[in-house]
């Protein structure tokens, strides 16, 4: 780590992710690509996923993906604790790797000192394996801002 990453997050906590409104509490923003042939079996695999994270699963759309009818784009929100950057940190990472491993992460992404984001996907390939069937592609955002 640089001391630039250093001295940026101190006295930051999990105030809040993406697509979040100040004061709620912190949450994963998730984006799964499954194979399903309807979306019953779309919203069986996210079931699987919910049950899989053991956390509870706040849906945003379950909709077909355009470009490949054959599968759907789960898109949901899970908490994470407010707590310090690197406890935040380490909890994405572990809760991650009930779903898939081989993840490659991105971030902190600094805007104007005022936030880090940060990034993490999966997309099907070799050394990556998903721990639910269906799911090809997932990805998970989160975002943190200064007290």
């Amino acid at each position: 780590m640089n001391d630039d990453f250093n001295e940026v997050g101190k006295g930051m906590t999990a105030a809040r992710s993406l697509g979040q409104a100040k004061g709620e509490p912190p949450r994963l923003s998730w984006r799964a690509h499954v194979h399903a042939n309807n979306e019953q079996s779309a919203y069986r695999t996210l079931n699987r996923l919910s049950d899989l994270l053991n956390e509870e699963v706040e849906v945003q759309s379950v909709k077909r993906n355009e470009k490949f009818r054959e599968s759907f784009v789960l898109s949901f929100w899970t908490q994470v604790p407010d707590a310090a950057v690197d406890a935040v940190v380490l909890h994405i990472l572990l809760v991650c790797q009930r779903v898939a491993s081989g993840w490659t992460v991105t971030g902190p992404i600094i805007h104007d000192a005022e936030s880090w984001e940060f990034d993490l996907v999966c997309p099907e390939g070799l050394g990556r394996h998903f721990r639910v069937s269906g799911v090809f592609w997932i990805s998970v955002s989160f975002r943190m801002y200064p007290n």
